[in-house]
């Protein structure tokens, strides 16, 4: 995948890679948080991340 033809696409990865990261390092215990915690994280990551994101991958796409 070319990140310049599909930015989009690269900001979805880096959102899923964020929160992948982030649940194996629970499982992992090398964070100890509860289920609300990982909760909010997921939220958090989901939202804000994802927003950041789709405002960079949106100067990237060309309209049709």
């Amino acid at each position: 995948m070319r990140t310049n033809t599909e930015p989009v696409l690269s900001a979805a990865g880096i959102t899923a890679t964020i929160t992948a990261v982030i649940n194996m390092l629970v499982v992992l215990d090398v964070l100890v948080l509860d289920p609300d915690q990982i909760a909010a994280v997921n939220i958090a990551v989901g939202s804000v991340v994802a927003m950041g994101l789709a405002v960079w991958a949106r100067g990237r796409v060309s309209p049709l």
